[in-house]
């Protein structure tokens, strides 16, 4: 396996088939990395995918009733897990097994909601998540992936935050900058039409990260935006060709993930800011209408 972003969720593929797993998920830590969120799965609904996310602080719990070596019976195992997923789901688990990988210092999980080997002997399904686990954990400590969470990152501003600071950089240095417009859209339409079993969400989250950290400037992440954007702000005195910028964005994307030069990853626009701020505000209403804050 060639290691990249996409490792993780390519291994969790494999390890699916293997396992005959036709619901489940890997959950690997957040970029925070105060939890575990789904970047991978299996026939889970929208509202699952929401739901399932654990906090660091409960892992021992969930090991404790859901862990192959648990003592916890069915209905237990059952009762810990609900509350992560829909009610749809819930009622359609028997017996869910949680792996974590490595078993100290767990850097990923593996959720199995149904499986035909999980009624099989404990030694065959030890025997199993055995092959699968080693494959996980080496896709998940790959270099890129580790460097995308360990990195010291600018914090994603709110839309009234990002708004806010923009004035008051141009209210200092007296002239207007640029809003670029980031859309990643094609690259999450590619990720999820070559890996289905990709979070299309936890794809973004990786691709915006991605982004601030070569950037290191300031941002706004609309994540509730349907066509999922990213919003760059460049002061004047910066003199940045933006055209230039995006096209080493598209490179080191390309790169992370091990896609083929001749696809689109991103498209853009930009908007020339005045420097005149009540005229600033509007232009920012404008352009941020459908950003929730």
């Amino acid at each position: 396996m060639s290691f990249d972003l996409r490792s993780p969720v390519v291994a969790f593929s494999a390890a699916a088939d293997l396992l005959r797993m036709t619901k489940g998920a890997l959950l690997l830590r957040s970029h925070d990395g105060d939890s575990f969120a789904v970047w991978a799965h299996r026939d889970l609904d929208e509202t699952t995918r929401h739901r399932l996310e654990f906090p660091r602080h409960a892992l021992p719990t969930l090991m404790r009733d859901l862990g192959l070596e648990s003592s916890a019976g069915e209905s237990q195992r059952i009762a810990t897990l609900t509350p992560y997923l829909s009610n749809r789901q819930s009622s359609m688990i028997r017996s869910p097994l949680l792996l974590a990988l490595p078993d100290s210092n767990p850097q990923a999980l593996l959720l199995i909601l149904d499986s035909p080997y999980l009624t099989d002997e404990q030694a065959t399904v030890g025997m199993l998540l055995a092959a699968v686990g080693d494959p996980i954990v080496d896709a998940v400590n790959n270099t890129a992936v580790q460097q995308l969470r360990t990195a010291t990152h600018q914090p994603a501003f709110s839309r009234s935050e990002f708004s806010q600071r923009i004035l008051s950089d141009i209210q200092q240095a007296g002239t207007g900058g640029r809003v670029v417009a980031l859309n990643v859209q094609p690259m999450l339409d590619y990720m999820t039409k070559h890996h289905p079993e990709i979070d299309r969400f936890r794809c973004f989250q990786d691709l915006h990260t991605l982004i601030k950290r070569i950037t290191g400037t300031e941002f706004l992440v609309g994540p509730h935006d349907p066509t999922q954007r990213v919003w760059i702000y460049i002061p004047a005195e910066a003199g940045e060709d933006t055209a230039l910028l995006v096209a080493h964005l598209s490179k080191v994307i390309r790169t992370k993930f091990t896609i083929e030069i001749d696809v689109e990853v991103l498209t853009y626009h930009e908007v020339e800011l005045h420097s005149n701020l009540p005229e600033t505000q509007s232009q920012l209403d404008n352009i941020l209408a459908d950003v929730q804050d």
